[in-house]
C-alpha cells in the first residue's frame, strides 16, 4: 500500500493516496515507514496535527532516522510549538551532523525566534561543511552576523563580516551587502533580511517537508 500511495501521489490522486497510506498503517501498525509516509502526506495537506501524531508514532518505532525529526520539527513549526521544533531539529543534527541543510534550516529558524547563539553556531557549521562558494553560504553568514550583532557580540560579528569579505566571491549579490554592513550602515537591513528568511522557510516547508516532494532516496537521510 505504501508503493501504491506513492504512485497515486505522483498521479495527483490525493484522496486515493491518503486511503493507501492509512490502509498501510492499519495493516502494519508496527511499520515505521507507514507512519512516516502518512505523516508526509498530512504535511502536504497542511493537516499539521495529524502529521505531528504520525511522526511521533514513526519515531516511537524507529528513533534513529534523522528525516523523521526533520518532519517532526516542520510540523511543530507550523503549529507554533517553537521550542519543541528547535529540539526536534537538533536531534536530527545529532543523528546526521554533516547534513548541512539541517544546520542552515535551524539557523534561519533560530534567528527568527531570537535564539541568537544557536543561529550563529548553525550558520557557521553550514559554512564549515559547504564552504564559502556554496550558493547559500551568504545566508548562513548573514544569520551568524545578525545574531551576534543582536546579542551585542560585536567582536564575533565583526569577525564574521571580515571573513565574509575575504572569502565570498566579489561578483555575487551578497558581497556588496557585506561591504555595506562593514561601513556600519547596514543594521537597518535586519528587518529586510528577516523577510528573506521567511521566504526561505516557506521554500523549505513547501519543497522539503511535504511528502509530495520527498525524494525517493531512502529513509536514512
Amino acid at each position: 500500500y505504501i508503493s501504491l500511495g506513492k504512485l497515486n501521489l505522483r498521479l495527483k490522486r490525493y484522496e486515493d493516496a491518503r486511503k493507501n497510506f492509512q490502509k498501510a498503517v492499519e495493516l502494519e501498525p508496527e511499520n515505521y515507514q507507514s507512519h512516516f509516509y502518512l505523516a508526509g502526506f498530512y504535511m502536504g495537506e497542511e493537516d499539521y496535527e495529524s502529521a505531528l501524531s504520525s511522526y511521533k508514532k514513526a519515531i516511537a518505532l524507529k528513533n534513529d532516522i534523522p528525516r523523521f525529526y526533520v518532519g517532526l520539527s516542520n510540523a511543530m513549526q507550523a503549529l507554533k510549538s517553537n521550542d519543541q521544533a528547535v529540539s526536534a531539529m537538533e536531534q536530527a543534527i545529532r543523528l546526521d551532523p554533516r547534513r548541512a541543510s539541517y544546520h542552515l534550516s535551524q539557523s534561519h529558524y533560530a534567528l527568527r525566534l531570537g535564539k541568537d547563539g544557536l543561529a550563529s553556531i548553525r550558520g557557521i557549521f553550514y559554512i564549515r561543511y559547504k564552504g564559502w562558494n556554496d550558493d547559500s553560504a551568504p545566508y548562513a553568514a548573514l544569520n551568524a552576523y545578525f545574531a551576534n550583532r543582536r546579542a551585542n557580540n560585536k567582536a564575533k560579528a565583526d569577525s564574521i563580516l571580515m571573513e565574509s569579505l575575504k572569502y565570498l566571491d566579489k561578483e555575487i549579490w551578497a558581497y556588496s551587502i557585506f561591504k555595506y554592513l562593514n561601513k556600519e550602515k547596514g543594521w537597518e537591513l535586519q528587518g529586510q533580511y528577516y523577510a528573506i528568511i521567511d521566504e526561505w522557510r516557506q521554500w523549505w516547508r513547501g519543497n522539503y517537508a511535504p511528502f509530495h516532494c520527498i525524494k525517493e532516496s531512502g529513509l536514512d537521510g
